[in-house]
């Protein structure tokens, strides 16, 4: 076994321990969205239906936000093996990280390779020396800084879609610049694309615009290989239907619409009212035009996702995205990221073309939605980073070796950098697994698990629950944790509202308090201290949670 494939396996058994460890506690708990995916994986488990009696279905209804279908199917082999548990849930996503870091590994090495601008062998010494500074060390470089990244490693521990896209994105690129040389790559590539616009919404709009700029410079070549290009476009054609059916059937544009910065009424209000002041002026009607209005909004939603601040301090502001006190990316990749950048303009045409073009569409999409920057939507960002500090730190490497500096100075300082390196990275972890489960337990719906699971052990002392909505989709948890069998039970498209015993909506403590035989679920809010028969779920900091009281023991 050689070297370079021994440091590759640690690598591999690197990301998978971060990946893998405490899978099913850290997070603290599955959101509404992951128990969603498993609740409709577990029925076409053993029905081949989803919740609402669909065979087959190439759309997931969930809370009427239409899913891409992947990861519901990916789950099912994971719940047959492992069983109605949080760990089954998240493991595909978990297997996805880890193959996204494999498949870096191999596309860092396409892109770097000891070739000529052109792309064909040479006699002439490489670009990149051997050893140490190669283009071995770029790939194994950005292999292990996308293991170890705090943004991939918060997506490859959630069962959320876009992490299982990002794998079939990165393959589906890796394919591409293979084709280059071998055509039938192309295939491959057309399938992987596929099955990431199968995971994925924001790849509707990112892998078009991105397979039109990485093949443009290259279409000769394509077409010169007619058989492999029809191939794959014979390959993409299953994939474009089932798209195009769901936007005739009126569902494919559901979460954009619930997401979509076109849906700002304050936008369109504020272009109304500066035309209205202006008495509806030619100048106004240009300068106010609705359109002018979104392009606007649109460009900041784009260039939000450049923001330092969102890479390196905070994040987009949502618990469930990032490690509290922590942004997306290390701090001590900075350095590297802009040296990377700028060395990234001296390498060959190829893999420079690639790698600007990925990062300048990769939050094309995100920035149509409300609430930019959005670390869930830009996700396709990854690896691009990785590869840049990878190619900043071989860049620094190389000029360090070469420095007319005094040694022990120059020791010195890496020295320094190191500590604050491992000091950064020790930070992150102990953020990650001490402080973020405790902290962002609200974020995640904490307490739906212990309260149903109580509840469902003792619901025959009661006709009827009202369980309190403040947290959202009660609906989800209760049919997940409360074990129902998708056998026996199909959502008519009113559990939100309430099935079996439950009812589902705010507590109105004035008058439920006088409802028989009722169990109340509500949270601190809608239910007093009584001091009387009151069962609680804490979250982890101490507070309450969930409150569940009997209106028979008041």
């Amino acid at each position: 076994m050689t070297r370079r494939y021994l440091s590759l396996i640690i690598i591999v058994l690197l990301a998978s321990f971060l990946r893998l460890y405490k899978l099913g506690v850290n997070p603290p708990s599955l959101d509404w969205d992951e128990v969603s995916l498993a609740y409709n994986a577990q029925s076409l488990l053993e029905t081949g239906r989803d919740e609402y009696g669909n065979r087959l279905p190439a759309t997931i209804r969930s809370f009427n936000d239409y899913k891409p279908p992947l990861y519901t199917y990916a789950l099912i082999p994971s719940l047959f093996i492992f069983g109605r548990s949080d760990f089954a849930v998240r493991f595909p996503s978990a297997i996805a990280g880890i193959l996204t870091v494999v498949i870096t590994y191999f596309l860092a090495k396409e892109l770097f390779p000891n070739f000529s601008p052109r792309g064909s062998r040479q006699a002439t010494p490489p670009r990149w020396p051997e050893g140490l500074l190669g283009g071995e060390t770029i790939s194994l470089l950005a292999a292990v800084l996308l293991a170890i990244s705090p943004w991939h490693l918060q997506f490859s521990r959630i069962a959320f879609e876009a992490n299982l896209a990002l794998l079939f994105f990165v393959l589906g690129i890796f394919a591409l610049v293979k084709s280059l040389r071998g055509p039938w790559w192309l295939v491959i590539s057309a399938a992987s694309f596929g099955l990431s616009l199968m995971a994925y919404h924001s790849t509707k709009l990112i892998i078009p615009l991105l397979v039109v700029l990485l093949a443009a410079p290259h279409w000769k070549r394509f077409l010169a290989h007619k058989k492999s290009l029809l191939a794959a476009a014979l390959i993409t054609l299953p994939f474009v239907i089932i798209i195009l059916l769901t936007v005739v059937q009126g569902i494919g544009q559901s979460r954009l619409a619930m997401v979509s910065l076109l849906t700002k009424d304050e936008l369109l209000d504020q272009s109304i009212q500066r035309l209205e002041s202006d008495n509806l002026s030619v100048f106004s009607r240009l300068f106010n035009h609705r359109y002018i209005t979104y392009t606007r909004e649109y460009l900041g939603g784009y260039l939000d996702h450049y923001s330092p601040n969102f890479w390196f301090i905070e994040g987009d502001g949502n618990g469930r995205h990032h490690a509290v006190d922590h942004g997306l990316l290390l701090w001590w990749t900075a350095p590297f990221l802009l040296v990377g950048l700028i060395d990234l303009f001296q390498q060959n045409r190829t893999s420079r073309w690639v790698l600007l073009s990925w990062f300048i569409v990769a939050p094309a999409a995100s920035a149509l939605t409300s609430g930019t920057p959005n670390s869930v939507r830009a996700l396709f960002f990854l690896p691009t980073f990785d590869i840049f500090i990878a190619l900043g730190i071989v860049k620094v490497v190389r000029w360090l070796k070469t420095s007319p500096h005094p040694k022990h100075l120059l020791w010195l300082g890496i020295g320094l950098y190191l500590l604050l390196t491992i000091a950064n990275i020790g930070r992150y972890f102990w953020y990650y697994y001490k402080h973020t489960p405790i902290e962002s337990a609200p974020d995640w719906q904490y307490g739906y698990k212990q309260m149903v699971e109580y509840v469902e052990s003792q619901k025959s002392n009661w006709d009827r629950i009202v369980f309190t909505t403040a947290y959202d989709q009660p609906y989800i948890y209760v049919l997940w944790y409360g074990n129902f069998d998708p056998k026996t039970i199909t959502n008519s498209g009113e559990f939100a509202k309430g099935f079996d015993k439950y009812t589902f909506r705010t507590i109105n403590w004035t008058e439920d308090q006088k409802l028989p035989r009722t169990l109340l679920i509500g949270t601190r809010g809608e239910i007093p201290e009584t001091g009387k028969n009151e069962w609680q779920v804490l979250f982890p900091d101490g507070s309450p949670a969930f409150i569940a009281v009997a209106t028979n023991s008041l």
